[in-house]
């Protein structure tokens, strides 16, 4: 048996095992699934666990080796030894199973001597590997590619070594040829760790002063928040001026618009005469007249005594008036204004008054002759009271003249008391009498204290 090639005995055993499985039973079907469907319905299984299932045909792998860290040589071996038991079982059961006892017979003998020849090559295969045999194919190609795996490892680290043993040859004469300047490279590099240290302590300072900066800048930077703050309330301080400016300017305004106004009206009134405005003194076809109430004209236009008693009344109110504008105080009279009968009050030494009746009436009676005395007196005293104001006016501006001398009871070289017959006499000396009061009366107007 040791002179037996391990090669031809697998090629020998491998051929009889297929003609065996390729033999049917009475029924007409196979007793063992061929190789490749067992190994399509066992795919993405481990090929050497599921070997013992397979009806595949032995090879010998001469001195067959594989490393343990790949596969795990106590299940392979157990794995082996199921299938070899298994397979002489199916083997077995196939020659059982033929019709003819006498050819079943011949081949169990047959078989019987195959295996045993089988089982001295296993057994001298087992001896030299440490796998047991023998294996089918889908074991062997799985051990061929796990070989091939190795073998692509081994030439990958095989170059790697060779790779690092061209670059030790090439770093040995480099260290050769640098040796000398080993110290030289020493000295730079203290030169070099100096020079940091230098530059270490350079950045210390250049550290302190940044902190330094770091503090000026966020002192600037409060600072310029509060004088941000500061222009805030400045801004917002001059907002509220300029609206209070604004408020008073518009305010000036209206009150410069008033004022101007008000001194229009003002210039209005100082413009306008105010004693022409109560006391309108004209004259119209020789007859004068006081506020519309004619004085005089009798017999030429028909002028009724009631309303040349209310002129006399206008005209006293009005002496009356100029005299209290010139703070004037007359002598030996008083003045009492009644309308259409107002009176003058003559004054004596001892301080008795006569009332003298500033009016008159047509009736011809005998008290109408007392009373016409007393009208007469009255007119001569209104005169005396007129001549009076005047002597203060052109005392006050000696520029001045009376338009009418007053003597007595003339005006005018006319007297002022009324004749029998003579009405239109009369009547020019009452007109004169009111020109000399328009004269006072624009005296008056234009005059201050």
């Amino acid at each position: 048996m040791d002179s037996i090639d391990p090669l031809e005995v697998s090629r020998i055993l491998s051929e009889s095992f297929r003609t065996d499985n390729v033999q049917r039973q009475s029924d007409g079907r196979s007793t063992k699934q061929p190789a490749r469907d067992s190994l399509d319905s066992s795919e993405g299984k481990d090929p050497f666990l599921d070997a013992h299932s397979q009806n595949e045909s032995f090879i010998l792998l001469s001195s067959s080796q594989i490393h343990p860290s790949v596969l795990n040589s106590e299940m392979m071996r157990l794995t082996l030894s199921n299938q070899k038991e298994q397979s002489q079982q199916s083997i077995v059961d196939s020659v059982a199973q033929l019709q003819n006892p006498a050819e079943a017979g011949e081949q169990r003998d047959d078989i019987a001597d195959t295996l045993e020849v089988i089982g001295k090559v296993a057994d001298k295969l087992d001896d030299r590997t440490i796998i047991e045999h023998p294996m089918c194919e889908s074991c062997a190609e799985a051990m061929l590619l796990v070989l091939d795996r190795d073998i692509s490892d081994c030439v990958r680290e095989r170059q790697i070594l060779e790779d690092i043993g061209k670059a030790a040859e090439l770093i040995e004469p480099l260290s050769s040829q640098h040796g000398s300047s080993i110290q030289a490279m020493q000295q730079e590099l203290d030169k070099q760790e100096e020079l940091e240290q230098a530059l270490c302590e350079t950045l210390s300072i250049l550290d302190k002063q940044l902190d330094a900066l770091c503090g000026q800048i966020d002192e600037l930077a409060s600072s310029e928040q509060r004088e941000q703050a500061s222009r805030s309330q400045k801004a917002q301080e001059q907002n509220q001026s300029s609206l209070v400016l604004e408020r008073l300017e518009a305010e000036q305004w209206a009150l410069d618009e008033k004022y101007a106004r008000l001194a229009a009206q003002l210039t209005q009134l100082q413009r306008t005469n105010v004693f022409n405005d109560v006391f309108n003194i004209t004259v119209s076809d020789g007859v004068a007249s006081i506020n519309g109430f004619r004085l005089g004209g009798r017999s030429t236009h028909n002028v009724e005594w009631a309303e040349i008693n209310t002129a006399w009344g206008q005209s006293l109110l009005l002496l009356q008036t100029i005299a209290r504008k010139l703070e004037y105080e007359f002598v030996g009279y008083r003045l009492i204004p009644m309308g259409a009968f107002s009176r003058i009050e003559r004054l004596s030494e001892e301080g008795v008054g006569v009332t003298l009746e500033l009016f008159g009436s047509g009736d011809l009676y005998l008290g109408r002759l007392f009373q016409s005395r007393r009208f007469d007196a009255a007119m001569v005293a209104f005169l005396a009271c007129l001549d009076q104001v005047a002597q203060l006016i052109m005392s006050i501006n000696p520029q001045l003249r009376l338009p009418y001398r007053i003597d007595q009871d003339r005006v005018g070289a006319v007297s002022i008391k009324p004749q029998f017959g003579q009405d239109e006499l009369w009547t020019r000396a009452c007109r004169n009498t009111l020109m000399d009061a328009r004269w006072a009366l624009a005296f008056v107007s234009s005059y201050n204290l």
